[in-house]
C-alpha cells in the first residue's frame, strides 16, 4: 500500500475515538445512555477485550514478522481502534462515560505510537518542486487554528451543560489537530522531507472539510498547487505528465 493510503488510514482511525466520544455525550444528554442489566463477569470480559486491543499489537512485530511492514501497521492501528468500540459498549452497559474516555484515549495514543514506530512505511519520494506559497499558507492556518483553540479554551465554562462542554472540547480538539498537522506538514515541506508528499496530500484533502479557512487552503492546493508539484515530480522521474 502506498504511503498516502497508509497515512490516510492512520489519520482516519485517529479521529474515530473523538467522534465516538461526542456521540456518547449527545446520547447521554438525551437520556439514552441508561445502564443495561449486565453481569460483573461480562463487564470484566469487556474491559479485558478493550485492553487486549491495546496490548495485542505489541506482539505483531514478532508474531507477524513474515508480513510486510505496511500490513503490520494497518493491523496494529485497526486493532488499536477496536478498544474504542469496547469502550462504547461499556459506556452503554454502565451508563457512564469514563470507559469510553479511557479506552478512547488509549486508542488514540496507540495509533500515534504505532504510526511513529512504522514511520518508514509513510516515506515517499521527496517533492521535486515545493510551492513555497502553500507552505506559508499552512503556517498561517496553523497559527490561526492555534489562536482559535486558545480562545475557546479561555472561554471554557465549567458550569455549562454536558453537551456544550463536549462540543467545546471537540472543537478545541479539532483546532489543535489542524494546528499541529498544518505546522508539521509545512515544516516537512520546508525541509524537503520524504514524508512531505503523503502528509501534504492527506492534510490537504482533509482540510476541504474544515470550514472556512481550512476549506480555502484545501481548494488552493487542489486548484493551484497539486498539479504543479505532481507534474514536477513526473518530469524529474522522466514520466509524461497527465
Amino acid at each position: 500500500m502506498k504511503p498516502t493510503g497508509l497515512l490516510s488510514i492512520s489519520v482516519g482511525l485517529l479521529v474515530v475515538p473523538a467522534i465516538y466520544m461526542l456521540v456518547a455525550v449527545l446520547l447521554a444528554q438525551q437520556g439514552a445512555l441508561g445502564a443495561a442489566p449486565i453481569s460483573a463477569r461480562t463487564l470484566a470480559l469487556l474491559w479485558c477485550a478493550g485492553l487486549a486491543c491495546l496490548l495485542v499489537p505489541l506482539a505483531f512485530p514478532r508474531g507477524l514478522a513474515s508480513l510486510a511492514r505496511s500490513t503490520r501497521l494497518v493491523l496494529a492501528v485497526v486493532v488499536s481502534v477496536g478498544a474504542t468500540f469496547f469502550g462504547l459498549v461499556l459506556t452503554f452497559a454502565t451508563g457512564r462515560l469514563a470507559p469510553l474516555w479511557l479506552l478512547g484515549a488509549g486508542s488514540m495514543l496507540a495509533i500515534l505510537t504505532w504510526s511513529f514506530a512504522f514511520r518508514d512505511c509513510l516515506r515517499a519520494e521527496p517533492l521535486a518542486r515545493i510551492v513555497s506559497r502553500y507552505t506559508t499558507a499552512l503556517f498561517a492556518l496553523a497559527a490561526l487554528s492555534l489562536i482559535s483553540a486558545a480562545v475557546r479554551a479561555l472561554r471554557w465554562d465549567p458550569t455549562a451543560s454536558d453537551l456544550d462542554l463536549a462540543s467545546s472540547a471537540f472543537l478545541i480538539f479539532g483546532d489543535a489537530c489542524v494546528a499541529i498537522a498544518a505546522s508539521c506538514t509545512a515544516r516537512l515541506r520546508q525541509r524537503g522531507s520524504p514524508y512531505a508528499r503523503p502528509a501534504t496530500t492527506v492534510l490537504s484533502w482533509a482540510l476541504l472539510g474544515v470550514p472556512v479557512l481550512g476549506t480555502a487552503v484545501g481548494v488552493y492546493w487542489l486548484v493551484a498547487v497539486r498539479r504543479q508539484e505532481r507534474d514536477s515530480a513526473a518530469q524529474s522521474a522522466g514520466q509524461p505528465t497527465r
